[in-house]
């Protein structure tokens, strides 16, 4: 089984704004469009308070991510 490792950051106000924008950001590397597109990742995310006015938190994203193909 082979794996791939994607980091990404993002800035985000909230919880469900964090969540939404990992699932999305993992669902368009992975170009794939089903209900749970997060079933073949395991990722961490890493809070930090934002010095960005308009963003409360920073986020680092460090996942991987599992060719079951």
């Amino acid at each position: 089984m082979s794996s791939v490792t994607y980091k990404f950051d993002f800035l985000a106000n909230n919880k469900f704004e964090i969540e939404e924008i990992v699932k999305k950001k993992i669902s368009t590397y992975m170009d794939n469009e089903s209900d749970n597109p997060l079933r073949y990742v395991s990722y961490e995310t890493l809070v930090t308070d934002s010095n960005d006015a308009k963003h409360r938190y920073q986020i680092q994203v460090t996942a991987r991510i599992r060719d079951d193909n």
